[in-house]
């Protein structure tokens, strides 16, 4: 009797933390949750751009929710140079975005907006007091301009993530960069062109995907690490060739 006293202990023990670990393991139940987040760039010779978001928010509960202020989080990525290069061994900082001329609609209807420049980001609060039904789903676009948005001079980058919430996560993003000149390096990206696209899904909340962009005037193809790496590899080989041939030269001379 004593025996089944225990066997049965540990049976119920077993099970029990079982069914725990199975619910440690469930994904947290979020109120709100990006469905779509698309994200189109277009970026201009003077390095500033044009950006469209267009998102759409589900309700992801059984009761009705006021989103009330949505807000959107923008930032970049910046590293110290050398002579206008990028100094990879050099720690990377965050910087807030130079954003200008805030438009931002509900289910295509203009609604308030307001933005604010913090010390490593910018966020941009959109007004959505309507109530939400359950399981029921709102598309908030949003359209501003942005300077500096890259940086370099011989090459242009951009480093910058995207998609980052506070209390949302994202089911799907999708990106697509349009830059004024060839692109040369885009890590991930499926290039055709001037235009580079990427596509992230479950991006959980205060997460990000950072992108990185190169773009030239210097016909350099498309290659799979920084191409002003290359660049200036060979600009150095072509002078330390220089340098022997003349030195040769000079001792040939004696």
């Amino acid at each position: 009797m004593k025996k089944i006293i225990i066997l049965t202990g540990v049976i119920i023990f077993s099970i029990a933390f079982a069914i725990n670990c199975v619910s440690a393991q469930e994904p947290p139940a979020y109120v709100e949750v990006f469905e779509e987040y698309a994200v189109d760039i277009v970026v201009s010779d003077d390095d500033s751009a044009h950006i469209k978001i267009d998102a759409v928010i589900r309700n992801n509960i059984d009761k009705p929710i006021v989103p009330g202020y949505v807000v959107f989080t923008f930032y970049r990525v910046e590293q110290s140079k050398i002579l206008g290069i990028s100094n990879p061994f050099s720690d990377k900082k965050t910087m807030p975005l130079d954003i200008q001329n805030v438009k931002a609609y509900t289910n295509n209807e203009e609604v308030s907006s307001s933005s604010e420049k913090l010390s490593e980001r910018t966020i941009i609060r959109v007004d959505v007091w309507e109530p939400l039904p359950p399981k029921e789903k709102k598309r908030i676009s949003l359209e501003y301009d942005v300077e500096n948005i890259s940086e370099g001079m011989l090459f242009k980058e951009i480093e910058m993530p995207i998609g980052y919430s506070e209390l949302m996560p994202i089911e799907v993003q999708k990106v697509k960069i349009t830059l004024p000149q060839k692109i040369t390096y885009a890590y991930g990206a499926k290039v055709s062109g001037r235009t580079a696209e990427w596509e992230a899904r479950n991006i959980p909340p205060k997460k990000a995907i950072l992108y990185l962009l190169e773009y030239s005037k210097i016909p350099m193809p498309l290659l799979s690490f920084r191409s002003y790496w290359l660049f200036w590899g060979i600009i150095i080989i072509i002078l330390l060739i220089l340098l022997f041939v003349f030195i040769r030269k000079k001792r040939a001379k004696k």
